[in-house]
């Protein structure tokens, strides 16, 4: 299924969604668990608990209860939040403590904790009739209300643009004729001298550059020890060539009746007597 076909919403009484959307509440206290987790539109139910409200101010600071509204919206999706966990009345209190220590104020006893994340507000409410428990998000309003989260972000990015394009650009100081540090690609400060990192980093490059010269200057000696064996191979080839080429052509003559006086065991004296004989 799409996520179009299974986005749901939770309905949260007011001020406690109030408190999710405007302060660092991400603990909805519910009787029930819940297996869902991923995206949840938040929305307001359509009664405000004014029963409740000593009780929120009671966990609100000072500067909290000042920001908090005379009027909260109701009967509308006002926000979008993941619904990463769900924790167990009894569950595990290292855990919860762990994981969850600022949010020891929300929390009430007895009670399936909620864990949301990544809330989103949006710009303006999306008027719809709530349900108890998890609920699907009518098509018509669920497109409202991702169309307001495009629109948002698309504005967003339009606005970071601008912002970069608006802002001046600083052109590199021209290196003066004589700097040492021009060739390394280092700009100095106004006292003329390399900040703390990038005499750091050259330090870091020089240790370097240092580790690497043993291993640099065992490679060139390889090298040339190679070179040396090369060489050597080839002039002992040149000299193998030499010599096939030499018997090569005193076969040619011996093939031809030619003898030659410089073969090994033979003589210009012998070769007449042998001719002589056979006449």
């Amino acid at each position: 299924m799409s996520d179009r076909q299974t986005a749901k919403a939770l309905s949260i009484r007011q001020p406690w969604l109030w408190a999710i959307t405007h302060l660092d509440k991400r603990v909805e206290n519910r009787t029930r668990a819940t297996r869902h987790r991923g995206r949840v539109w938040l929305h307001a139910s359509a009664k405000v608990g004014r029963d409740v409200l000593p009780a929120l101010y009671r966990r609100l600071t000072q500067g909290e209860v000042a920001r908090a509204p005379d009027d909260y919206t109701t009967g509308a999706i006002v926000a979008v939040a993941e619904l990463v966990d769900c924790l167990s009345p009894h569950g595990d209190v290292v855990r919860i403590t762990a994981e969850h220590c600022n949010q020891a104020r929300w929390m009430e006893p007895d009670t399936w904790k909620w864990v949301l994340a990544g809330v989103q507000r949006l710009p303006r409410p999306v008027p719809c009739n709530g349900k108890l428990g998890l609920w699907p998000v009518p098509p018509e309003i669920l497109y409202q209300c991702e169309q307001q989260l495009q629109t948002e972000a698309g504005e967003k990015e339009s606005a970071a643009m601008s912002k970069s394009k608006s802002k001046p650009k600083t052109k590199p100081k021209a290196a003066e004729p004589g700097d040492a540090h021009a060739d390394l690609g280092y700009g100095l400060d106004g006292d003329g001298r390399l900040s703390p990192e990038q005499v750091e980093s050259l330090q870091t490059t020089f240790d370097v550059l240092r580790s690497l010269a043993p291993r640099i200057q065992a490679a060139d000696d390889a090298l040339k020890t190679a070179n040396k064996a090369a060489r050597a191979a080839k002039g002992k080839a040149d000299s193998l060539k030499a010599k096939r080429e030499e018997l090569r052509d005193r076969l040619e003559d011996i093939g031809k009746g030619k003898w030659d006086p410089a073969l090994p065991g033979m003589d210009a004296a012998d070769s007449d007597d042998d001719e002589g004989a056979e006449a």
